[in-house]
């Protein structure tokens, strides 16, 4: 695993082995937006020293779906920080009873080789969601952030948006950013729901993007997804 910084106080947490990524949000309210992979607490903990903190420092964790690809140390971490644990109700009920392997149906080449790699992929232990989020609400993990319904991707997808630095988005897995080429994730549950809740982060005004899987965007990140919009539009 690699930690990079984002902008400063988010940290990037990339899981090369999926080419998955979660992050930190350090500050008086720390916050972890997913988790990673199954057995990777002890480098999750790795990251969270780099920023700064002790386990117990981190007081929320966003999730934004329950994949295992990005709760897979969710019930070890809640446990190591003792922190808070969002997730969408649509998502929530998996979550605490073993989160699911990706699923879903693929398009493109991308999408195929990603359905390929988790079907070997099993359940993750059973994990807590304490607090149960929906469109709009703001949380007070990272001081202040705003939740994003963009479902699609699972039932429950959830993005996150964080009014610092001109805005960052944490996108989930609504969008992606492999090989630096800006779409929509190429495995969905409901390709049609998928497509709105692209759209809809089209309209939000953020600077920077930090997906799920590829790398994040760090300048004029809203227009490049109108940009993507326009195109497919063409």
């Amino acid at each position: 695993m690699g930690v990079s910084s984002v902008v400063d106080g988010v940290y990037r947490m990339w899981f090369p082995s999926i080419d998955n990524n979660a992050y930190l949000v350090s500050g008086p309210e720390a916050t972890l937006i997913d988790c990673g992979p199954p057995n990777q607490l002890a480098r999750v903990l790795a990251a969270i020293r780099r920023g700064g903190l002790a386990p117990n420092g981190v007081r929320h964790v966003a999730i934004t779906h329950h994949h295992t690809d990005h709760t897979g140390n969710l019930a070890s971490v809640a446990h190591a920080t003792g922190a808070t644990v969002y997730g969408h109700a649509g998502d929530a009920d998996i979550v605490r009873t073993g989160a699911e392997r990706p699923r879903g149906t693929p398009h493109g080449l991308v999408g195929q080789v990603m359905l390929s790699m988790a079907k070997g992929s099993s359940r993750a232990d059973p994990a807590p969601v304490h607090v149960e989020v929906e469109d709009g609400q703001e949380l007070p993990a990272a001081g202040g952030l705003r939740c994003v319904s963009t479902p699609g991707h699972t039932t429950g997808h959830i993005s996150f948006l964080w009014p610092r630095a001109g805005g960052i988005l944490f996108v989930g897995d609504a969008a992606a950013n492999m090989l630096h080429r800006l779409a929509i994730a190429p495995l969905n549950e409901d390709a049609l729901a998928a497509k709105a809740s692209f759209e809809k982060l089209a309209q939000l005004e953020f600077t920077v993007a930090c997906f799920g899987h590829g790398s994040p965007i760090r300048t004029l990140a809203a227009a490049r997804f109108r940009r993507r919009l326009e195109r497919t539009a063409g």
